[in-house]
């Protein structure tokens, strides 16, 4: 799943690194994507399944799923977890949307 923007106007790059669909990962994903239609703001949401693409994980240093790694121009915010802390999730968008 992922919102297409021109590249040149991307704010932010979200990727969601899951295990399949483990209820934790379910849950993450379903809350992200809740959440992110609160946010018009210019992001790439992409959905990383590490039991089919672990290397992706390993790169970016993810070494518990479900989570959120959030990546700007200056700045990089991880979130593990099923995404059930809104607040957390919200504030870390408000950040980037900044």
């Amino acid at each position: 799943m992922t919102e297409p923007m021109e590249d040149e106007k991307t704010l932010a790059h979200l990727q969601l690194f899951v295990v399949g669909d483990e209820p934790h990962s379910k849950r993450a994903r379903e809350n992200i994507v809740e959440v992110l239609g609160q946010f018009e703001g210019h992001y790439e949401f992409e959905v990383i399944d590490v039991l089919k693409n672990y290397r992706t994980a390993l790169d970016a240093g993810i070494l518990i799923a479900p989570t959120l790694l959030i990546t700007t121009s200056n700045s990089r915010i991880t979130i593990a977890g099923d995404m059930e802390d809104r607040k957390r999730l919200v504030g870390a968008l408000k950040l980037i949307a900044e």
